[in-house]
């Protein structure tokens, strides 16, 4: 029969018709296959499925997202580390990433979703919150996870937000002072980025009054890896924190204020290299036990002047000094070459996005964060989605389609593929052409994913 594929799957022979389209992105025809019915003594036996159907199931976009744990290592890692929980937490952390529900919600999205077929979690939200304050309760699973995670040599940007908490169950909320120096009780999430991989590679729950080298100490004694390379910020600025980070022998990068002592604007900035298509001259010199690196931003220069002569033609008086003038420096007690410690210093801009998807991923849970253990159990499930979440966002980086598509964009497109069961077998609806696009970018296999994973 002309155009018409007979295949085998089990013991029984199914007919599907095919034709070939032109794949515009590979610039190449592909071959598109229509399911048309079981094929029974040399004839296409067409199936009643209306009346047939079990179930339907969003399958596309966890697909992917069960492509990315399989692959990145997270599924076996959680299940080696977290044998009795790791459904929930793959169950929680998927919902956090496609369509983030409390958890009194999280049964109903679960079963319209192929996740149903996949793992069977305990769905009822005391169940779930049981289950989180058993995550949260015990430390040692997480640093083993974390352990496995956080490779060989990383570079490491370090860093800190608030979140705030009125509850009076809550140990962990202390007074501190946020961003806008006011008092309020509030807990400190510690966030750990690996520059070299691009991703969320340890997080950690602190009190809201801790906010210094301290945290630094734990955080290198339960990574246990000496060679991580820490990206500070100001607020770390003090000899009490210096102290400590070289007591425990911390590599670390930490930007110096305009009028610190440390740096020599006398210096002469002889090399230079290009960031993001900015000139950046610089130089590096010894301080005391430390490294200062000078660094010389041309065009932010020029652009303080001209605000300078701008707000001043406005008939404000205020004086403009040339020699700080598009200045940075960075303090370091490591020798490394100065374009090298700028690149680190500036993914730190990657952390301040992280923690913005993170929050967003933790605002469904802020009704049951009631206590200390249920806190870090929802903080380590929105680790792991924030974790996912980053490699798709990765992949549309490394594609140069972030500025046209966003994860979201991707989930959404991907939803729009379903898994239909019958009474005997489950089949894929038909993948719309901008799905099947994307499942192409992401190595992914659609149409035989249902089969693969129950293989």
């Amino acid at each position: 029969m002309k155009g018409i594929e007979i295949k085998r799957i089990g013991n029984n022979y199914y007919a599907y018709k095919s034709t070939t389209v032109w794949d515009k992105d590979k610039k190449k025809r592909r071959k598109v296959s229509r399911y048309l019915g079981k094929y029974v003594d040399g004839k296409i036996v067409k199936v009643r499925e209306i009346a047939s159907i079990r179930g339907v199931y969003e399958l596309g976009n966890v697909s992917l997202l069960w492509h990315i744990i399989e692959k990145s290592g997270i599924k076996s890692m959680l299940q080696k580390t977290f044998p009795d929980e790791w459904e929930e937490i793959v169950l929680l952390a998927f919902n956090r990433v496609l369509n983030p529900q409390p958890l009194k919600s999280v049964k109903l999205w679960y079963e319209k979703t192929y996740l149903a077929k996949l793992i069977s979690p305990a769905l009822s939200p005391k169940s779930l919150s049981s289950y989180l304050r058993e995550i949260g309760s015990d430390a040692a699973p997480q640093r083993e996870f974390f352990r496995r995670l956080i490779g060989k040599d990383e570079k490491i940007v370090y860093d800190t937000t608030s979140i705030f908490t009125y509850s009076k169950n809550i140990n962990l909320a202390e007074l501190g002072y946020n961003k806008e120096h006011l008092l309020l009780p509030q807990i400190n999430i510690l966030l750990a980025f690996s520059k070299k991989r691009k991703l969320p590679c340890y997080i950690r729950v602190v009190p809201g009054s801790i906010m210094d080298a301290k945290t630094l100490r734990v955080f290198v004694e339960e990574i246990n890896d000496k060679r991580a390379f820490i990206v500070l910020d100001k607020g770390f600025l003090s000899q009490d924190n210096f102290d400590v980070l070289s007591k425990y022998d911390i590599n670390f990068i930490i930007p110096l204020r305009r009028n610190s002592r440390a740096i020599d604007y006398s210096k002469h900035l002889r090399k230079v290299f290009v960031f993001r298509g900015r000139a950046i001259k610089c130089t590096r010199y010894s301080y005391e036990n430390f490294y200062v690196y000078l660094f010389e931003d041309i065009l932010l220069r020029a652009e303080e002047e001209n605000e300078f002569y701008n707000i001043r033609e406005k008939g404000v008086k205020l004086t403009f000094n040339r020699k700080v003038s598009g200045k940075i420096a960075l303090l370091s007690n490591v020798k490394a070459n100065p374009e090298e410690i700028y690149l680190l210093y500036k993914s730190r801009d990657e952390i301040e996005k992280v923690f913005h998807v993170f929050k967003n991923v933790l605002q469904a849970d802020r009704p049951y964060l009631r206590d200390d253990d249920s806190i870090r159990g929802h903080v380590f499930v929105s680790f792991v989605a924030l974790y996912i979440y980053y490699h798709v966002l990765n992949k549309l980086l490394k594609l140069n389609l972030s500025n046209k598509l966003s994860v979201k964009d991707v989930l959404l497109e991907l939803s729009k593929v379903y898994a239909i069961e019958l009474n005997d077998r489950i089949i894929v609806s038909e993948i719309p052409k901008k799905a099947q696009q994307l499942a192409n970018l992401f190595n992914l296999d659609i149409e035989l994913f249902p089969k693969k994973v129950r293989s």
